[in-house]
């Protein structure tokens, strides 16, 4: 995560340079999204509130040091790196997954200053290119504005998820806290017993990140 000036308005983002393309959703045979539609009510969340929960996991737990269980009402989420990583993830049949493809945060700085959760970032949205590909079959392709009934957010934390170590964000400038979320989400259909892969490719002005899940679909 870093700072960006936009027409004098300091924000925190994660930005992405974007690749012309048109957006495309392809599902395989039948046509049938892997993907759980962004209006649904799913075990009694909401879309939105799955995908604020899957992210506040990811801080409290990379970020902040927390030891928090991965699974909430046979609902998965996944661990995360912005610089872009490689997972093995294991869960029984039944499990769905929650897990936000584009993920942003605004934060709290050790100057005093933060992230002002009622600016405008749409343009976060139309300069950033998603392509996400569940065993092959896409996801998302395309900038994050063709997407909007994917997004969510901004959503502000019920308090501020605090750091173990203070993130750098500039000279003399570290973050210490995030405090509200957006970005584009996913909710996914327990997937079939096997094996599967999710990737994950996102550009941007601020560089880049590929991530691959490899997930196993046991009852063991």
């Amino acid at each position: 995560m870093s700072r960006l000036s936009k027409q004098s308005a300091v924000v925190m983002l994660l930005g992405f340079v974007a690749v012309a393309m048109a957006p495309t959703l392809s599902f395989g045979q039948g046509g049938q999204s892997p993907l759980l539609p962004p209006n649904a009510n799913f075990r009694g969340k909401s879309f939105t509130e799955w995908n604020v929960l899957a992210l506040e996991w990811e801080i409290a737990t990379s970020l902040g040091g927390q030891d928090l269980p991965g699974t909430v009402q046979k609902v998965r989420f996944m661990p995360f790196n912005f610089a872009g990583d490689e997972f093995d993830i294991r869960v029984k049949p039944g499990t769905a997954i929650a897990h936000p493809v584009l993920p942003i945060y605004g934060e709290l700085y050790d100057d005093g200053t933060q992230d002002d959760p009622d600016a405008d970032y749409s343009f976060l949205y139309e300069a950033t290119f998603i392509d996400a590909r569940l065993d092959g079959q896409v996801l998302f392709q395309g900038f994050a504005s063709d997407y909007e009934p994917y997004s969510f957010g901004t959503v502000v934390l019920d308090g501020p998820i605090f750091y173990a170590e203070p993130q750098p964000r500039g000279p003399g400038l570290n973050a210490i806290a995030a405090t509200f979320v957006f970005g584009t989400g996913a909710v996914f259909h327990p997937l079939p017993v096997g094996e599967h892969t999710l990737v994950i490719d996102v550009q941007g002005p601020l560089g880049d990140y590929h991530t691959t899940y490899h997930i196993t679909v046991s009852p063991k």
